[in-house]
């Protein structure tokens, strides 16, 4: 069984947790990058080194159409990846980031913080504080029209005018308990961003955006669902989908190891397993987001992607 180590966050003001250090992990980036050129694992056909560089230049040229050019950055540049959904940022968040931006500027390369767009947004509101500092309590304040759960990529504004005051709803909750909040600074951004395409992810990130700028931080920022959208991930996908057992009786046996280390014991945590083989069909880790339905794969199929690998529609296009 593997071993979980387990963290408990700093009790002290001001404290963090880093993990790996920080020069572990300038070790662990060069150690990444001397496997990876040296690598024979092939994805759909192609070579991890050349599927990896391939994916990198898709990685900037998206990140460039959709922010402007990453300047300084090409290819070959070392690239530092985190990322959260894009909700109402915590510090937790912030901090993330920072430490991602300084991580990059030490190996020479730059952070890529990917907006996690493929998350549902099941409420788009903050708990806060409110109420006199002998007797505090709190509530629920609302940025955006409620409504059923969506994935990010998905979720549109919806009620714009209730979006542009909440600095203002935020300002009126705290009052007594916090002076100058942070969202009164950092709201123009999201105003700004309201005029474009009225998705709730591009106006929440926009707002941390704005906020990272006066660091300094030179993080470029890309969603997942445009990193899905690269002949990078394709391979990938396809890979998993061919070998479908394979990865079926991998994923399941980890789950089960973490659920005796956590000693959980319902079967549905921290997920449910992939279920048994049935009619020639294997399910595999994705979901159709369309209709909520699963992906399965046939093994017929698998024999085909298998006999024509980089001719077959899923493989890497030329």
């Amino acid at each position: 069984m593997a071993g979980y180590r387990r963290f408990r966050a700093p009790t002290t003001d001001g404290g963090m947790l880093a993990d790996p250090g920080w020069d572990e992990q300038l070790k662990l980036l060069a150690e990444n990058r001397r496997s990876r050129a040296a690598s024979q694992v092939r994805w759909s056909g192609v070579a991890t080194a050349e599927l990896a560089l391939s994916a990198r230049r898709q990685v900037f040229a998206k990140a460039a159409a959709a922010a402007g050019p990453a300047g300084g950055f090409d290819a070959e540049t070392p690239l530092v990846v985190s990322g959260h959904q894009p909700e109402l940022f915590h510090p937790g968040v912030l901090i993330k980031n920072l430490a991602l931006d300084r991580l990059a500027k030490r190996a020479g390369g730059v952070g890529v913080h990917l907006v996690i767009d493929s998350d549902l947004c099941r409420s788009a509101s903050i708990v806060a504080p409110r109420g006199p500092a002998e007797r505090p309590a709190h509530e629920s304040l609302v940025c955006g029209a409620v409504g059923v759960a969506t994935p990010y990529e998905e979720r549109r504004i919806g009620d714009e005018e209730c979006l542009r005051a909440f600095p203002a709803t935020v300002e009126r909750a705290l009052a007594g308990l916090i002076d100058s909040p942070l969202v009164a600074g950092v709201w123009p951004a999201v105003g700004q961003a309201v005029d474009g395409p009225g998705h709730l992810a591009t106006v929440l990130s926009a707002a941390r955006r704005a906020l990272q700028a006066d660091w300094q931080d030179r993080t470029i920022e890309l969603p997942l669902s445009a990193v899905c959208d690269t002949d990078g991930f394709r391979a990938f996908a396809a890979e998993l989908l061919v070998r479908c057992e394979e990865v079926r009786e991998s994923y399941n046996a980890a789950l089960a190891d973490y659920r005796v280390a956590h000693r959980l014991r319902t079967p549905a945590q921290p997920l449910p397993d992939l279920a048994p083989p049935g009619g020639g069909r294997v399910e595999t880790p994705f979901l159709l987001r369309s209709d909520n339905g699963l992906v399965f794969t046939s093994r017929a199929y698998t024999k085909m992607v298998r006999s024509c690998r980089l001719g077959c529609p899923c493989g890497p296009r030329s």
